[in-house]
């Protein structure tokens, strides 16, 4: 084999293998890459809970947030479990809009369109 015909396998063989094996044209911050990663798992939306723990502490009241636990955030909805049923009828009934409202214009609840109140027996923290 000529050395010209070894070139030309040698590139068309190399040509192939990149086809096959893409590599990032460029590096891409670390931070970017685990911003990213966060999205996709599911893990930001964990660590974005701490933001609606606090909101919800400055929209309720602290004597309301004693007596409700957050359970999580799916689709928009806030999921919060209450200790007794006479907090759960004043929750759901008289005070819903007015911690929406209250809620949603905290950072990190802006997707937050409804509460449900749930009857849960709450663990001392």
């Amino acid at each position: 084999m000529d050395p010209e015909e070894a070139a030309r396998r040698f590139e068309a063989s190399r040509r192939l293998y990149e086809q096959n094996h893409p590599r990032a044209r460029e590096s891409a911050p670390l931070s970017d890459v685990m911003t990213r990663y966060m999205s996709s798992s599911g893990l930001s939306r964990r660590y974005s809970l701490k933001e609606v723990h606090s909101a919800w502490l400055a929209a309720a009241g602290a004597e309301a947030a004693r007596h409700c636990r957050i359970q999580g955030v799916r689709k928009g909805v806030l999921f919060v479990e209450v200790d007794s049923a006479a907090c759960l009828h004043e929750m759901a009934n008289f005070r819903r809009k007015e911690i929406l409202a209250a809620l949603v214009r905290q950072k990190g609840c802006e997707r937050i369109h409804a509460i449900d109140f749930r009857l849960g027996a709450l663990e001392p923290e």
